[in-house]
């Protein structure tokens, strides 16, 4: 026996260490959002799921007693690991300092940036519109709304100081939001997107197209 066929065998006899409940927790989750991106919430029974962690369907359940306590972790989950576009900052201290232009490149940028970087999360949430999905309502209320409102809260406090005109502030804000995410989408989606140009001209046009149509 070789050398190194001998270190294969004694390496297969050592037991492996056991993840501590914790871990196991974090790994249900994480297998858990790839496997609702990849087939959908309805394409996903929990056999399957505790299949691809290699545990029991009653551990998994030890774990999250029901699919909604899950799905509470999943948003957990992704709220812990996606940056507030504004780092830990609420939107109108990040804003401080920095012209509107500035500020709303900035926010635009993190916008898209999120979605290039978790497509696995994008997937989940257009799984959850097509499916008609609690998860998607279940974010918007706890994350996206605060977010939208900070927005909506920044164009309010510029329509006050006479900078913009009298647009309805929440609404403004969920259209610039629209303009970013529609982007975001198509390159967090396609590995060659068919519109694909350069992302300064993306931030610039659509700070643009915002400030023109809302300033006085």
């Amino acid at each position: 026996m070789s050398l190194a066929s001998a270190n294969l065998v004694i390496t297969n006899l050592m037991p492996t260490a056991r993840l501590t409940g914790q871990e196991r927790r974090a790994a249900i989750i994480d297998s858990a959002i790839q496997l609702f991106s990849e087939k959908g919430f309805r394409g996903v029974t929990t056999r399957e799921l505790a299949s691809a962690i290699g545990v029991s369907e009653p551990v998994l359940y030890q774990h999250f007693p029901s699919k909604r306590d899950l799905y509470n972790a999943i948003i957990e989950s992704i709220a812990e690991q996606s940056a507030h576009p504004c780092g830990d900052g609420r939107l109108p201290n990040c804003g401080a300092g920095l012209d509107d232009r500035e500020f709303l490149g900035g926010v635009a940028d993190a916008i898209i940036r999120w979605h290039e970087n978790n497509p696995a999360f994008v997937r989940l949430f257009i799984f959850s519109a097509l499916e008609g999905h609690e998860l998607g309502d279940m974010f918007f209320d706890r994350h996206s709304s605060g977010f939208l409102q900070e927005l909506a809260d920044y164009i309010r406090s510029r329509v006050d100081a006479g900078v913009f005109r009298p647009v309805e502030p929440k609404i403004s804000a969920y259209h610039f939001i629209a303009l970013c995410v529609h982007y975001g989408i198509g390159q967090a989606l396609a590995h060659k997107p068919a519109y694909n140009p350069p992302r300064d001209q993306v931030l610039s046009t659509v700070v643009d197209l915002f400030l023109k149509g809302v300033q006085a």
